[in-house]
């Protein structure tokens, strides 16, 4: 046999060996799984503290003479730890309480930042021949200190994330090249000092994106079990003559992307249907092939990573870890020690969380932090002249007479900004010239409206007066009194009868009882011109307007840090979105006269309040006009909508909760 021959016979001998020694066909299969957390804790309450110190940036000059630390007492550092970091945590099985009912302490602590200018060099042109250059750098580092305790004193973790942002690079002026380090570091400090403003603000936007999130992301991995995405492989096999590799194929490729993270606990069920009868398949299977065999020992070891990967992303792990074990004696693909360190990995977390008994040290819950808590319980300390934020709440119970003194606030303002309306009102759901008003048939909202306000006003009578002090009382007392004093006379002259007048949904219930068609003729005659009307309304504005207007001024400046008569506007806005767009209410299809005139005052009242507002905001603290800026954000939609649109585009979003979040950024 010559040469040629020979080379050729022997690479049709080599050819299948060499495809058959090819690896098997690798397929990523991700899924989210559970990982604990580094420390133990047994409390879900969680206490949050956070510094707001005003920290000093310094400068540093790193320049050809070594470090030199500029004096500065003219950048002040931006640090206040943003809203942000709380709206982006994620604690599963943790709630945010008050600090004196907090089981786990998490305190936030700026470290004052710092501007570094420095030189580097770099080499240009050939090697022969090489050009020095060198450029101006501006790089910014800030951070936060991280510490979680148990109680008031242990410490269970802490550590400062710091975070190194690159800001600026000048590698050449006027288009040349810069050849000496010195022209280098002057440059650059030209540029720095000449525009400090500017890269302040952009150290600001730095501390909020990248290094708040790293803080985030370091408190969840210590604090909190998390679902992360991760993968683990799958293997299969092309066909090969002799075996049966087909269904080991199909096996592997059928299987998809498991889930997203929103839904991976919802379906740790279907999970564990679909892989179950996967991984008995793939069991059945590796019983076929010898693991000593050189051809079948691929096989094998593939079935059985299959199966040991399959229990990983079950989260059984210690089966995870038998089966990745019988691996090591097969003698293939030791390298792929991923096996058995990641399930190794997860048993040694897990020990951390798990208890003795093999249980959760606490109950499992889904708390959903992000969606629960309640900004107000977070202590703020060193916090300057920002008046609004002066102490957290320290129990439930406070913030629940404060929520209740709120809510009486938000009644009475919105009760005496509705009875300043009634005049407009009664004129606009008519037209003007119409003889008869004829609103029992025509528009019963009117008349429901006040019945509605008068029982409110009623309400107000048994008010728990306890939230007060002395002389709060005193001055609720007269304003409860004074508000009946408006709406009597009208009330008394609407309700003829109280067992005839039935309101149902706010809207006049039109039975067919004789008695109470006779109160609607009754109704007729009585409001037959709108002159009798008007004058109701005009005779209880007196002497009870001019007390009631003094009375809420003097309780406002008792109870709110700062006062302001667009401040006193804000909770009539909730009420008018009651009437714009709850069911049963105003409807611009059936009075839209009456309904544009609302909407008209809504939007007056927006503009006053979103463009003069800065007489308040300048002494909220940052966190309180972040909320401010949010409950503002929704009477914007509102404000910007066509008239004939808000009924459709916001059905029933009225929420007395807004009107009191925005008082309570007020209240002492």
């Amino acid at each position: 046999m010559n040469y040629r021959k020979r080379l050729s016979f022997l690479c049709i001998a080599i050819v299948p060996i060499l495809l058959w020694a090819q690896k098997p066909k690798q397929k990523s299969c991700y899924f989210y799984s559970w990982n604990f957390p580094e420390i133990t804790t047994t409390s879900t309450k969680l206490g949050i503290i956070i510094d707001e110190k005003p920290l000093p940036t310094s400068v540093i000059i790193d320049g050809p003479n070594g470090k030199e630390t500029v004096e500065n007492n003219i950048i002040i550092a931006d640090t206040e730890i943003s809203t942000f970091i709380l709206d982006q945590l994620d604690l599963r099985t943790f709630e945010l309480v008050p600090i004196q009912e907090a089981g786990i302490f998490l305190e936030l602590t700026p470290i004052a930042p710092s501007f570094i200018l420095s030189t580097s060099k770099f080499t240009e042109g050939p090697l022969s021949a090489p050009i020095h250059r060198f450029s101006g750098n501006l790089e910014h580092i800030s951070g936060i200190k991280v510490t979680i305790k148990k109680g008031e004193s242990t410490v269970l973790f802490e550590e400062t994330i710091k975070n190194r942002s690159d800001l600026l690079r000048i590698e050449e002026l006027n288009g040349v090249p810069i050849p000496t380090p010195d022209i280098a570091l002057k440059s650059i400090q030209d540029e720095f000092f000449a525009n400090v403003p500017a890269y302040n603000s952009q150290a600001r936007h730095i501390f909020i994106n990248d290094t708040e999130n790293k803080v985030i992301e370091v408190i969840q991995k210590t604090l909190d079990v998390r679902q992360d995405k991760e993968r683990f492989f799958l293997y299969s096999f092309n066909k090969k003559k002799g075996f049966e590799l087909e269904k080991i194929k199909e096996s592997v490729e059928s299987l998809e992307d498991l889930f997203d993270a929103r839904k991976a606990e919802q379906n740790t069920n279907g999970l564990r249907a679909l892989l179950t009868p996967k991984i008995e398949f793939w069991q059945a299977e590796a019983s076929k092939y010898n693991p000593e065999d050189k051809k079948e020992k691929k096989i094998y070891w593939g079935l059985l990573a299959n199966v040991s990967g399959a229990y990983y992303a079950l989260g059984e792990y210690k089966k995870a870890l038998e089966v990745a074990e019988k691996l090591k004696s097969v003698k293939y693909k030791e390298d792929y020690t991923y096996l058995y360190t990641l399930p190794e990995k997860k048993l040694k977390a897990q020990q951390t969380y798990l208890n003795e008994d093999g249980k959760p040290a606490k109950e499992y819950l889904n708390i959903d932090f992000r969606d629960t808590h309640n900004p107000d319980f977070i202590q703020y300390l060193n916090i300057g002249d920002q008046v609004t934020v002066q102490n957290a709440f320290r129990t439930y119970e406070a913030y629940k007479q404060k929520r209740a003194k709120a809510q009486f606030l938000y009644k009475i303002l919105a009760i005496n900004a509705y009875h300043k309306e009634l005049k407009k009102l009664a004129k606009s759901f008519t037209d003007r010239g119409d003889e008869r008003i004829g609103f029992a048939e025509k528009d019963p909202f009117f008349v429901s409206l006040v019945f509605r306000l008068g029982q409110e006003t009623q309400e107000l009578k048994l008010q728990d007066l306890q939230i007060f002090n002395e002389d709060e009382k005193i001055l609720v007392t007269k304003i409860t009194t004074n508000i009946n004093k408006l709406f009597e006379p009208i009330i008394d002259e609407l309700k003829v009868d109280n067992n005839y007048f039935i309101a149902k949904d706010s809207i006049v219930d039109k039975r067919t009882d004789k008695k109470v068609s006779s109160l609607f003729k009754k109704l007729e005659v009585l409001f037959d011109r709108q002159d009798v009307l008007l004058n109701r309304i005009a005779n209880t504005e007196g002497r009870a307007r001019e007390a009631l207007t003094e009375d809420i001024k003097l309780l406002t400046d008792k109870v709110f840090v700062i006062n302001s008569p667009i401040l006193q506007k804000t909770p009539f806005l909730e009420t008018l979105v009651d009437e714009l767009t709850s069911e049963g209410k105003l409807s611009y299809a059936d009075n839209e006269k009456l309904y544009k005139n609302i909407y008209k005052r809504f939007k007056n009242i927006y503009a006053t309040v979103f463009f003069e507002n800065n007489e308040f905001t300048k002494y909220m603290h940052h966190r309180e006009r972040a909320k401010f800026k949010k409950i503002l954000k929704f009477y914007e939609g509102i404000y910007k909508e066509d008239v004939e649109n808000v009924n459709l585009k916001f059905k029933n979003v009225y929420n007395q909760d807004r009107a009191l979040d925005m008082l309570m950024l007020f209240l002492k």
